[in-house]
């Protein structure tokens, strides 16, 4: 199977080039970057590069006396962040205490677009250029000549922006100082000779340059790159930055959509509810219209049981109420003119042959036990204006009718 390719973003001789690499394969030129390069170069004049010897193999240790030693060297804690500070340890047995740093100044490359590199990896670019055990390279990068100093087992141990344009005895000083202040500080590996890459081979070396260095010179093509050989998590201010907005807001926007589906889970419960209560009200009305037939014959019967009440009550029953009222009349001197029956009272008219007469029957009437719960004590009136000596009178009573013991018994019109 084979391996997906890599795009690195890289700085060339004059400008930043677009490299395709497969694993160990040689990289292949791009002459138009597409996509999101899995790789993107941090100048070498933007990188600050510090070989050390320390002596302990624990990554915690070994970073805590890095960063002693550079504050001791008037580095602020916020230069020697984690995104801007790499240690890597260049003999991973242990055997050899070198370790390469590497500082950044936190800069974004001006050909790197930040929406295209937000995921990209990022390393210094030497880390990206092929070197030789023994050899001490120079390449250009961005029309400045890059010093590049390995190890013993070929890993980057040190990678430097020179400030003459041209290889002259200007050239040759600074790296006589950086050579020198390598072998101080007990990091400077065994060289050979000096390899020059450059695109025009017969172009010669100044006399100086290489009477001052005193490695013999050898001048080849600049080689393709290649992918980092070490884990790095150097990256610029402006990429941790856009990195921490988009976690803000991917967290919003997770809050969000949370709080969302749970108003949205809340409706749809509230519907459910709200749906299964319509069936359940669709379904008692489906079974009472089912049942209408049998509620109307059941109300229909309880209509003609009220009718037949009456009939049924004896209390109510008109024939009964008659038969107890021609109980209470006398042998003579009282006639019933009117009997009326309604639904929630009794009026009874008639003619006494006198007053006294009148008065009896109304003791008769209010004095009965059948009609002692129609209150004719307060209903009963007489008038005694005929000429011949005879009065009417009227009894008028209602079921239940509340008595009145001190009402007068008699009250004549």
């Amino acid at each position: 199977m084979k391996n997906t390719p890599d795009l690195m973003l890289i700085p060339g001789q004059t400008g930043p080039e677009s490299w395709r690499a497969r694993g160990s394969d040689p990289a292949i030129q791009e002459s138009n970057l597409k996509g999101t390069p899995t790789w993107v170069a941090l100048p070498t004049a933007h990188t600050l590069s510090i070989p050390v010897r320390v002596l302990s193999s624990d990554p915690t240790q070994r970073n805590a006396t890095v960063h002693l030693e550079l504050e001791a060297a008037g580095l602020s804690p916020d230069d020697l962040s984690a995104h801007r500070l790499q240690v890597s340890p260049l003999d991973t047995t242990g055997r050899d205490p070198a370790a390469s740093v590497f500082l950044t100044d936190g800069s974004q490359p001006d050909e790197a677009d930040l929406s295209r590199t937000l995921d990209s990896s990022f390393a210094p670019a030497a880390c990206f250029h092929p070197l030789l055990p023994g050899t001490l390279s120079l390449w250009q990068e961005a029309q400045h000549w890059i010093i590049g100093i390995p190890h013993e087992n070929g890993q980057l141990l040190h990678a430097q922006a020179l400030c003459s344009r041209d290889l002259d005895a200007d050239a040759a000083s600074e790296i006589g100082c950086i050579l020198a202040s390598l072998e101080l500080s007990d990091v400077l590996p065994r060289l050979d000779h000096i390899e020059i890459e450059q695109s025009d081979t017969t172009l010669p070396v100044s006399p100086e340059f290489a009477e001052q260095v005193g490695l013999p010179i050898k001048i080849t093509t600049p080689r393709a790159p290649r992918l980092p050989q070490s884990t790095y998590h150097l990256l610029p201010d402006a990429i941790v930055q856009g990195r921490e907005d988009r976690s803000r807001q991917r967290m919003l926007f997770m809050t969000v959509s949370a709080v969302v589906l749970v108003l949205v889970a809340a409706l749809s419960a509230f519907g459910a509810r709200l749906y299964m209560r319509e069936q359940v009200v669709l379904a008692e009305r489906a079974l009472l219209d089912e049942q209408a037939p049998e509620v109307q014959a059941i109300r229909d019967a309880q209509q003609q049981f009220t009718t037949l009440d009456p009939t049924l009550n004896r209390d109510q029953f008109v024939v009964e109420m008659f038969y107890q009222l021609v109980n209470l009349l006398p042998p003579e001197g009282i006639r019933i003119t009117r009997f009326e029956v309604r639904s929630d009272s009794l009026i009874i008219d008639g003619e006494a042959s006198s007053p006294q007469h009148a008065i009896d029957f109304r003791g008769q009437l209010t004095g009965s036990d059948y009609f002692k719960e129609w209150g004719f004590d307060q209903g009963f009136s007489q008038n005694p204006s005929m000429q011949d000596g005879r009065a009417t009178f009227r009894a008028e009573g209602r079921l239940n009718a509340p008595t009145d013991e001190d009402s007068e018994l008699v009250s004549a019109q």
